[in-house]
């Protein structure tokens, strides 16, 4: 029986240790899960803007609008924030009660704090642009796809051409604003 009793000691020694590392085990399969969904996500996502940076890193006017895009939502962001605290400063004055300040404050530092992840995404990937846009190299050259006509254009062209040769030319040049 003194057997058992000295094993049961030891068991009573083994318990927090057991169901710590129950705890532990529990939480890897049951936290695990959301956690890979989450990095898959984030995965996809990053995947999703560089394929859009090469999509978009041939066209040097393209760009031009994503950075145009990206300072035109720091602007946003600084008006926004600004509007922000002047809005804060009036309700704050005009209420005593702790709560409705907390409320105030929630309500207009959302839209600035929106604006400001916006801006920073933004300010992400056009970093990740213009370093996919460097590798392009100085000999790359933008080239409009050629437009095609309609037939009722170039037979109007034509048209005014003839009447233009069948014009008599002028026998003075000019030459600037003058006529010589």
């Amino acid at each position: 029986m003194e057997a058992f009793a000295s094993l049961l000691s030891f068991l009573q020694d083994l318990a927090i240790p057991l169901a710590v590392a129950i705890v532990f085990w529990a939480a890897k399969h049951i936290v695990a899960r959301p956690i890979h969904g989450l990095v898959q996500l984030l995965r996809s996502s990053r995947l999703k803007e560089l394929k859009r940076a090469k999509k978009l890193r041939v066209d040097p006017f393209a760009i031009q609008r994503q950075i145009a895009k990206e300072e035109a939502l720091f602007c946003a962001f600084l008006i926004a924030a600004v509007i922000s605290i002047g809005l804060m400063f009036l309700a704050v004055r005009e209420t005593s009660n702790f709560g409705v300040r907390v409320m105030y404050f929630g309500l207009y530092v959302l839209p600035v704090l929106g604006l400001e992840v916006w801006w920073l995404w933004q300010r992400e990937f056009v970093t990740n642009l213009l370093e996919e846009a460097s590798r392009i190299g100085h000999t790359f050259r933008r080239r409009p796809p050629p437009r095609i006509q309609p037939d009722a254009r170039i037979k109007s062209r034509e048209a005014r051409r003839a009447a233009l040769a069948r014009r008599p030319k002028r026998n003075t040049k000019r030459v600037g604003r003058r006529l010589i």
